[in-house]
């Protein structure tokens, strides 16, 4: 039947977060399952929502979140997301914030849509209580960043 939604829990990190219409925005995560990917979320801007989740779409935000994938939508939506840790110093600090940005950008540009190949993986996990992002080739550590 086309069109049908399936659902999937995955973990992911922020790379970058574009303004979509007046509540909207379109998400871009590094995902452990799926690579890239892009979602839109909608409603997360609005002046009248409660408890309002816009603060878990700023770059290098670890989420946990349950997704909604569809064969007719290119991209993905959340059906409930989270944050995946208590960020207690990079988004106060403007040295480590700015940092941050700088390696959201280069991920975003490095890593395609969901082309993640066996020799050249970057995946998200959390080790120890911290979030890493890694290359097999070459380690990229943030521990001690966040």
């Amino acid at each position: 039947m086309p069109g049908t939604l399936k659902t999937y829990k995955a973990r992911g990190i922020v790379l970058n977060s574009l303004k979509y219409g007046d509540s909207a925005m379109v998400v871009h995560l590094l995902t452990d399952a799926l690579g890239r990917q892009s979602y839109m979320v909608q409603g997360v801007r609005s002046s009248r929502g409660r408890g309002s989740k816009l603060a878990l779409f700023q770059p290098m935000f670890a989420l946990e979140f349950e997704g909604l994938t569809s064969s007719r939508q290119q991209m993905h939506r959340f059906r409930e997301v989270q944050s995946g840790i208590v960020l207690q110093r990079m988004p106060f600090d403007v040295r480590r914030s700015t940092i941050a940005l700088f390696m959201a950008e280069v991920l975003y540009r490095l890593v395609k849509r969901a082309s993640l190949t066996a020799s050249c993986s970057i995946s998200c996990g959390r080790v120890s209580g911290r979030w890493t992002v890694w290359k097999r080739a070459w380690p990229i550590s943030t521990s001690g960043f966040w």
